[in-house]
């Protein structure tokens, strides 16, 4: 009994001193822990859960020592691959997508198509001159035919 309590001592006061903590644990549960968490060890990463929807959790991760700054999402289903699946992340380029205040519809090659707000959060971008910026996170639905959408886009707007 007293070799498995010393045991378990060494663990949790070897974990303490790798800088393992329960937050760090939400990568081993797939993506599908929906608790934002910084790494305690280089290069130091901050991973966002912005949005559960459904099934899928959406991640934004921001790396301060690179400036990079990737999303992603997580399928948390027994039928499915769990992921992460990459969302691309794109510039202002659309004024829509950084400009509306939540869901909005346009026209697109002579289809009507749905965009859903799903999540929005701030991040540092870049290394050498770091700007902060708004990351939103968009849904896309295209209308086929009368009452039919389809599923069209996933991604992330660099505001």
């Amino acid at each position: 009994m007293r070799r498995g309590i010393s045991a378990l001592s060494a663990i949790i006061l070897l974990s303490a001193l790798v800088g393992a903590s329960p937050a760090q644990a939400a990568p081993a549960l797939g993506g599908c822990n929906p608790s934002s968490y910084s790494e305690a060890l280089p290069p130091y990463t901050t991973h966002w859960a912005v949005a559960v929807r459904g099934i899928f959790v959406y991640w934004l991760h921001a790396n301060p020592t690179s400036g990079s700054v990737t999303a992603d999402y997580h399928i948390c289903h027994p039928v499915g691959i769990p992921g992460p699946h990459s969302i691309p992340i794109r510039g202002s380029a659309g004024q829509s997508p950084c400009t509306s205040p939540g869901s909005f519809a346009a026209v697109e090659n002579g289809l009507i198509a749905s965009y859903e707000l799903v999540a929005q959060q701030r991040a540092v971008s870049g290394s050498l001159f770091p700007i902060e910026y708004l990351y939103r996170f968009w849904e896309v639905k295209v209308q086929v035919r009368p009452g039919e959408w389809r599923s069209s886009d996933t991604f992330v707007a660099r505001c």
